[in-house]
């Protein structure tokens, strides 16, 4: 009875053994190197280089814009002052 018990702990044993032995194996093969994950981390830091700089462009483009925008709103702005003034004038010479 001794021997059969033993036999048959002796049997798990083993078999939990091959099953970590499969586990560990498995686990092996899907490691990445170091140079395999260095190389993947290269080519996102070369992806979010990119985005950032087109995401200055486009800054600088919208920049670009506003300041035309500012320009133009401070010509209008200008104009519209000299004709206040202009309108102004000539309603003091018709009241004259």
């Amino acid at each position: 009875m001794t021997s059969t018990n033993e036999s048959r702990d002796r049997d798990a044993i083993e078999r939990q053994i091959r099953i970590f032995e499969r586990r560990i194996t498995r686990l092996e093969e899907t490691q990445l190197t170091s140079r395999e994950v260095s190389t993947s981390f290269e080519r996102i830091d070369e992806r979010i280089d990119t985005i950032e700089e087109r995401m200055n462009r486009r800054f600088e483009q919208l920049e670009a814009r506003i300041d035309r925008l500012e320009t133009k709103f401070n010509d209008l702005d200008r104009k519209f002052d000299v004709a206040i003034a202009i309108s102004l004038n000539r309603s003091r010479v018709s009241d004259d």
